[in-house]
Formats: C-alpha cells, structure tokens, sequence
C-alpha cells in the first residue's frame, strides 16, 4: 500500500467523529436512565387524597375535609417503592415535605353493616374524578421535558453503538499504522521528512485520544459495577428494618432505604441512610431518638445478650429480642 495524504486525512476525520460519538453516547445514557426512571415512578402515583375524593357538590367539602384529617394533603401511590422513590426525589430537587400513602401497606378496617344502608341514593352526591390524576401529572414538568418524554435511546442501543464505533476506531489506528509503514524509507527530501514528522505528530495526538477514551469507558463501568452493589443493598436494608420494628400495632414494621448524595458519579460521594420508624413521619437520622438511632444502626442479628445498648427502651429491647 502506497502512501496517500488523502487517505491519512480522512482517516483521522473519521477517528475524531468516532471520539465525539463515543462521547455523546455516555451523557445519553446517563440521561435516557433517570428520565426512564421518573417516567415509571410517576406512573404509579395516583395523586392528593383531597382530589381523589372530591364531593360532587360543594356543601360536601367541608364534611370530607374533617373525615379526611390530616391526611387530606397526603399522596397515594401504589407501592411503597414509588412513595420512597417520590421521596427521595423530593430530597434531591428541594421541593419540600410530603406524606405519602402507599396502598399496597394500607390496612383499613371492616365497615359496620349497619352504615351500608345509608349510601342508598348516595352516588348521586358524592363522586370520583379520575381526570384530576391525569391532569395533575400532565403538568408536571422535569427541566424542559414533560413527564414521560424520554429523548434518547435505552441502555441496549448505547451498549451496540459503543461496540461498533470502538471497532471502528481500532480499524482506523490500523489504517494509520499502515500509513506510517508505507511512507517511502530511505529518501532525503525535505517534503518527505516534513510528512514523516507531521504524521508522527499526528500518531501522537491519537495515542493520547485513545488514551482519554479509555478513561471515560473506565467511570462508566465502575458507576455500573456500583450501582448494582448499591440497588442490591438497597432492596435488602428494608426488610431488616421492617423485621427489627415490627409489632402488634403495626405488622408492617418501618421503613428503611438509602440514598446516593451524587447520581453522576456515586462512588466518589457518600450514602444516606434513612430510617422511618413506626406512625411518624419523614425525619433526618439526627432527629431520631436514641433508641430509634441505635436500632437503625444495628450491624448484625448476633448480640451477648449482656447489655446491647444503655440508649434502648423496653419497647425497643422487646423489638430486638423478637428478631434475634
């Protein structure tokens, strides 16, 4: 193979747009990820209890709102996954407090025989408005995008497009390499020294691109060996905690989950904790009680039952005995 400018330049375009697309194809993957993400959590919220029981009539208002209480303002969601998920999210925007209410945890009890005879004629007055849910989540907006626009491609599409565009690089350094070999040897013109120098720049400058390529492909497997670590962790603090707090008054027990400080790059932040015991509501790990701390920061199920902690009360040593 002969040497030929033309192709050592084209050559190198292609190589320079190959780096670009390996570059975008990582930003669009961390994007497609968390827009994917916020779409399926929303998915499952239903909306305000206030809106999901409207009465048909105004005089009505007033006797719903004091059934209602305190949990007027309250979020249904379906699953108490979402509800951490909308929490957590909250958290991360700023965008204040919110009591939510998942309906997979909910217990209710039996309604009385007697009270159903008085919902004859009732449906005429009393009635649900579905559209409020719909309208409710259409107006919510993340950044410039409304809720359930994803703009990129899925994980799958990155991974294919990473492939073939890093074959094509390596074909294109060959290409290079094969240039550089067909350079003729031997002559003494100035024009032919001048290209040799001018290409082993160039050799160099490629090296140092390969080299930057493959410190982005490196966080990018990290940040997903992490996570998986991280969301297995996750799925199983939870039920530890419900075991630990769990009761007579409430079978379900609290409510435990983790947080990352920075999404974009979480190992090179910290981790939250955050634990929610029995019939209260969100609160930092600072503002627990002592006992509720401790019970929260227990390393193991294995204790010399001699003296576990001076901080526990009877209620909160009678928790940990039941789970040991």
């Amino acid at each position: 193979m002969t040497y030929d400018p033309l192709i050592e330049t084209e050559a190198k375009e292609k190589f320079a747009d190959v780096y670009q697309h390996l570059l975008q194809a990582g930003v669009n993957r961390n994007e497609s990820e968390r827009e994917a993400k916020l779409k399926k959590t929303l998915a499952s919220v239903r909306g305000r209890v206030v809106d999901l029981c409207k009465p048909t009539q105004d005089k009505y208002e007033t006797a719903v709102s004091v059934i209602l209480g305190r949990n007027i303002d309250a979020i249904v969601a379906d699953e108490e996954k979402t509800a951490i998920e909308c929490i957590d999210y909250m958290r991360t925007q700023r965008a204040g407090q919110a009591t939510f209410l998942p309906l997979n945890t909910t217990s209710t009890k039996p309604i009385n025989d007697k009270f159903r005879s008085f919902t004859r004629g009732a449906p005429s007055r009393c009635g649900r408005d579905p559209p409020l849910h719909w309208r409710a989540l259409s107006s919510i907006r993340v950044g410039s995008s409304p809720v359930g626009a994803v703009r990129h491609g899925g994980g799958k599409k990155w991974e294919k497009d990473v492939q073939g565009l890093s074959c094509l690089r390596d074909n294109l350094v060959a290409q290079l390499q094969e240039l550089d070999h067909s350079i003729p040897r031997g002559k003494t013109d100035e024009n032919v020294i001048a290209e040799v120098t001018r290409l082993e720049s160039a050799i160099a400058v490629i090296r140092d691109d390969l080299f930057t390529l493959s410190a982005i492909l490196i966080p990018v497997t990290r940040c997903e060996l992490f996570n998986k670590a991280y969301n297995h962790i996750s799925d199983c603090i939870d039920q530890v905690y419900k075991d630990l707090t769990k009761g007579k008054a409430s079978p379900m027990g609290g409510i435990a989950y983790l947080s990352l400080q920075d999404s974009e790059e979480p190992y090179n932040a910290g981790i939250k904790y955050h634990a929610m015991p029995l019939m209260k509501r969100f609160r930092d790990m600072e503002q627990l009680s002592g006992g509720e701390k401790t019970v929260a920061a227990l390393p193991a199920p294995f204790f010399v039952l001699d003296e576990v902690d001076a901080a526990l009360d009877n209620t909160n040593v009678a928790k940990i005995a039941n789970y040991i």
